[in-house]
């Protein structure tokens, strides 16, 4: 579960480390009432860490995915633990900022229609 204002790592190569999430955009809860993001839901981010001469830079404002969260996924085949938050930068077209993701991707992400960021990842668990 992310909150506003928790810090998140990125996992792309856009050239962000670590963001600071601003606002729950979209929830998968039932009627939106949730004040939390997990897997597949889109945030608002700022970055706080960068890496100099890249895409991004510090403060700048984006839309993130979130592709892993500590807290427990609830699946129909069980569940699963993933071992820190991330996120992934997306454009205005909802496109990732960086051409690589660094680390599993859970398989919500695909299920959510963003079938492009699966096609990208490493592996999907």
């Amino acid at each position: 579960m992310l909150f506003p204002k928790s810090f998140i790592k990125v996992v792309d190569n856009s050239g962000a480390k670590y963001a600071r999430c601003l606002k729950v955009l979209r929830t998968t809860s039932a009627y939106g009432k949730k004040k939390y993001a997990s897997v597949g839901d889109l945030v608002l981010v700022s970055v706080r860490f960068c890496i100099p001469r890249k895409k991004v830079k510090k403060g700048d404002m984006f839309t993130g995915l979130v592709v892993r969260t500590k807290a427990f996924v609830k699946r129909s085949t069980g569940g699963l633990w993933l071992m820190q938050n991330a996120v992934i930068l997306l454009d205005k077209k909802m496109q990732p900022l960086g051409t690589r993701m660094f680390g599993p991707v859970a398989r919500e992400v695909k299920v959510k229609k963003y079938n492009k960021l699966a096609t990208i990842a490493r592996f999907v668990v």
